[in-house]
Formats: structure tokens, sequence, C-alpha cells
């Protein structure tokens, strides 16, 4: 079973997002006097199947996306972001993946429902309360973990064309991977890796950390 919390609660935005959550268990976290992080951390506690998504009430999914989900994750069980704005060199054909060993985009975030809980007190034990980047935090524990967070392509979720909530001020990045219809879709295909390093990912992001240095993560 998929289970989905929705970040932040908007009603506005329900329109694009409930009528194509269908099959799910979905909650809505109210994110008034929560920070982002906060909001984040609630969503992930809110688990209520063997597979969890925490999204944000501003992106709209394609026709039969927890369709596609379970699909997807019954032969991946493994972090993913559903939702990415960047094309990479080599680019897998439809039904494929691109691997991330250094990099998360937020909005549609996704694992399995046991690890939830080693993400948040990795969270709690190795970075600053105070630090928002609920996407980074995702990357720097995959990182840490030796975990790899994969992106399907088409993507699963669109960006609505509103000021985005974790970028105040701006307006929402699209994906140009988008597709509302993806019909029958086989799964199947290739996962594209793309290059990173891992620790100097970690290293770079200390200034946010409860220790400095290398071997933070530890």
């Amino acid at each position: 079973m998929i289970s989905v919390s929705i970040m932040h609660g908007r009603r506005e935005m329900h329109p694009l997002l409930l009528p194509r959550l269908k099959g799910a268990k979905v909650s809505v976290i109210d994110g008034k006097g929560l920070t982002l992080w906060e909001c984040a951390e609630t969503a992930w506690r809110a688990v209520r199947g063997d597979y969890h998504l925490v999204m944000h009430d501003d992106m709209k999914p394609c026709l039969g996306f927890i369709d596609h989900v379970q699909r997807i994750v019954t032969n991946h069980r493994q972090p993913f972001s559903f939702w990415g704005s960047r094309t990479e060199e080599v680019m897998p054909k439809a039904g494929g993946f691109l691997s991330y060993a250094t990099f998360c985009w937020g909005g549609a975030l996704g694992m399995p429902a046991y690890l939830a809980p080693q993400f948040l007190d990795w969270c709690a034990a190795k970075i600053e309360p105070d630090w928002l980047a609920d996407d980074t935090r995702l990357a720097l524990w995959c990182a840490a973990t030796g975990r790899r967070l994969l992106v399907p392509y088409p993507n699963l979720v669109q960006h609505a064309a509103v000021k985005s909530i974790a970028r105040p001020g701006r307006k929402n990045q699209r994906s140009p991977s988008f597709v509302e219809d993806l019909g029958r879709i086989f799964w199947g295909g290739p996962v594209v890796e793309v290059p990173g390093d891992p620790e100097a990912f970690l290293i770079s992001r200390s200034m946010h950390t409860k220790e400095e240095g290398a071997g933070w993560w530890r």
C-alpha cells in the first residue's frame, strides 16, 4: 500500500492534487507555524503504508499516478524523486531512470516506509535543526548511507505555475520531462547513473551539520 503525506495543505491547490491520489492512503499536514523542515519531518512521520511519499501541495501528478508509483517501487525498493528539472548528457529511454549520488529535488519524494525513521534519526543526530532544505537532507542521507536516488523518466509530477513555498518570491521550476498521460508505459527501462562524488558533496554541506569537516556523517 502506498501512503502519501501532503505538505502545507493550501486548499486552493487540492483540485490539482487530491483527485489523482486515488488508491493511496492520504494525509494533509497543516504547515501553519511550522518551518519547511518541520513540516517535512511531520509528513515523513505520517506513514500509513509500506511505501511512503511526501509531496508539496503545488504538485500535479500524472494520470494514474499511484498505479505508476506502485509498479515502479515493486521492483525498486529505494528512495525516489518523482520530479526533476534537469536533463543530463545521457538520458534513459522512456520507462527508465536517472540515478543520482549527490542530488535530489523536493516536491514528490518517496522511500520504503521502514527507511523513514532511519532518515529522520540521522537528520536529528547530524544536521542542524534550523536548516530548512528538506530535499538536500535526503540527498545527504543517501550519500552518507551509500544509497542512490532514482528519478523516473518521464517524470510523474509537475509543479503548478504558482509561487514557490520552498523558494519564497520565486516561481516554481517546471520539469521538461513530465508527461501527463503515460498510458501503459513499462517501467523496466535502463538505469543511467549520473556521475557524482558523495564524499565531496557531504563535505561541501558541513556548514549545516552538528560537526564540521570530513567524516561528520559517520
